[in-house]
């Protein structure tokens, strides 16, 4: 669905260009950005839900730590502030005091550690892309990583069939399932190509930890406002850290 958009888009405006630097990097970003999904679905079907995502939300140290080293991009004291803060707000938030001490198996450890890179890595690699074209190829970048994604989904999909031939069938409901999957579809390829137009207008440690940080204040206040959730202390001092690091993050 994003990938047809993307290009009734493309075709009613300036049409399609696909340069050599944008299929190279879109084809490498499919893969990798498949892996990291596939790392934490089997990761979230090995461990448990709130530390396997605690884990995962640390994908946002990777791009900005990545951009210093090879980009030459630097950070204000400010800005370092701000990172170390949004790590404390995503511990506060997913933190479960009763599943620390417990032991996980190796392989859910292994899969967790591969999420959060091959997901830092793809983000990494759009501020690449958007470095090498500021404001160029966004959309055909998205269409090259999702069509290769797709190609990869579809061919695991096959593998993963033959592996659980035999147990319960699930039935796909146009309500259920095709109508959600067509809204999450345009929603997070809308998000995706907001990433890459920001990641040729900011450096990699303001983008990554205040998009993931946003996202989860925004999902606390959604949680208040629509779903009628209790303001908890927890709450309210992650909400207020978040606040304050996103301010700093400015400076």
């Amino acid at each position: 669905m994003a990938i047809a958009a993307f290009a009734v888009f493309e075709l009613l405006t300036d049409g399609f260009q696909f340069s050599t630097t944008t299929i190279t990097y879109g084809m490498v970003a499919g893969v990798i950005t498949l892996l990291g999904s596939l790392c934490l679905l089997g990761a979230l079907s090995k461990g448990p839900l709130s530390l396997t995502i605690l884990i995962f939300s640390m994908y946002v140290v990777v791009p900005p730590v990545l951009a210093m080293i090879f980009l030459g991009e630097k950070a204000t004291i400010c800005q370092l502030i701000g990172i170390v803060l949004i790590i404390i707000v995503i511990i506060l938030s997913n933190y479960n005091k009763d599943e620390s001490g417990k032991k996980y198996s190796r392989v859910w450890w292994l899969l967790c550690i591969g999420s959060v890179i091959f997901t830092g890595l793809s983000n990494y690699l759009a501020k690449v892309h958007q470095t090498k074209l500021p404001g160029l190829e966004q959309r055909e970048y998205a269409i090259v990583s999702y069509s290769v994604a797709i190609v990869i989904a579809f061919i695991c999909a096959m593998v993963f069939k033959k592996k659980e031939a035999g147990r319960e069938k699930y039935v796909f409901h146009a309500k259920t399932f095709l109508l959600p999957a067509i809204v999450v579809a345009l929603t997070q390829g809308g998000a995706n190509l907001c990433n890459l137009y920001n990641a040729s207008k900011l450096p990699a440690i303001v983008l990554y930890p205040v998009t993931q940080l946003s996202t989860l204040l925004l999902t606390m206040v959604y949680g208040i406002i629509f779903l009628k959730e209790k303001m908890s202390k927890l709450t309210a001092v992650c909400l207020t850290l978040g606040a304050v690091a996103i301010v700093l993050m400015n400076f």
